[in-house]
């Protein structure tokens, strides 16, 4: 497997950084976690995104993580529309409870709900599938709305993802020994505010699943990369990285 970092930025990240959003490729199919705003034309500039029809979200109350889907949806529309593109695969979304009427409504208000090709909206919380050629299973998470972490499994390789959360035993789970481990770092220890990991959580988490890897994602601005890194490393034997965007990496 391999990920594409599409955006590890926050609300408050300004033009350098999109919102959240990874893409997962083991060479077969590809998935997406989240779109948060700037991603969608992220994607475009790695892979065709009409080959993009899987997308899992952590949360849809936080518009750093959603907000392109709308563009998305609206813009891959369009080039079926306009004879750009053929492709009319059903497209799939996920995302926690009331995930769909959210979804269909903010469609149905931008006059989105016409679509050229099915889509298909599911709302999970405990779910262990193999689906799209990997095994997707997700927990809720800790956040300030229903939030969901994932963990995706391909071909002996352990991808996971925590969205955004406080620490809680459901992240620790979904990060088990995990060849690459997507953790949101959002502040040091002094700026700790309720809903989000600092650094401190990182390492103990990081510690506690026993990851290979760790990718520290949705770091805030006044959030000091350096020293979040150095937290993190001290005592935990595996490697780890500051996300940045169009960052790729092997699982």
């Amino acid at each position: 497997m391999n990920l594409t970092v599409l955006g590890c930025g926050t609300g408050l990240s300004g033009g350098e950084k999109a919102g959240s959003g990874f893409l997962i490729d083991n060479g077969l199919q590809k998935i997406v976690f989240d779109l948060g705003f700037g991603t969608n034309k992220n994607l475009q500039k790695v892979i065709d995104f009409t080959k993009v029809n899987n997308i899992f979200f952590s949360h849809y109350g936080h518009m750093d993580h959603i907000a392109d889907l709308f563009s998305f949806i609206s813009q891959r529309s369009a080039f079926v529309k306009l004879g750009a593109s053929k492709e009319k695969t059903q497209i799939n979304l996920f995302g926690p409870k009331g995930f769909s009427e959210f979804v269909f409504s903010v469609f149905k208000s931008l006059s989105l709900d016409n679509f050229p090709f099915p889509v298909n909206c599911t709302d999970i919380e405990y779910f262990d599938k193999k689906i799209f050629g990997y095994r997707v299973q997700t927990k809720p998470v800790r956040h300030l709305v229903d939030t969901l972490g994932y963990r995706v499994e391909s071909s002996g390789k352990i991808f996971a993802y925590s969205g955004d959360t406080e620490y809680c035993d459901s992240v620790v789970e979904l990060g088990k020994e995990a060849d690459l481990f997507v953790l949101e770092c959002a502040f040091l220890e002094d700026e700790k505010k309720s809903g989000h990991l600092t650094a401190n959580d990182c390492a103990r988490i990081a510690k506690e699943s026993g990851a290979k890897k760790i990718l520290l994602s949705h770091l805030f601005p006044s959030t000091d990369e350096s020293e979040a890194k150095n937290i993190v490393q001290n005592g935990f034997d595996g490697e780890v990285l500051i996300a940045k965007d169009l960052m790729e990496l092997e699982v």
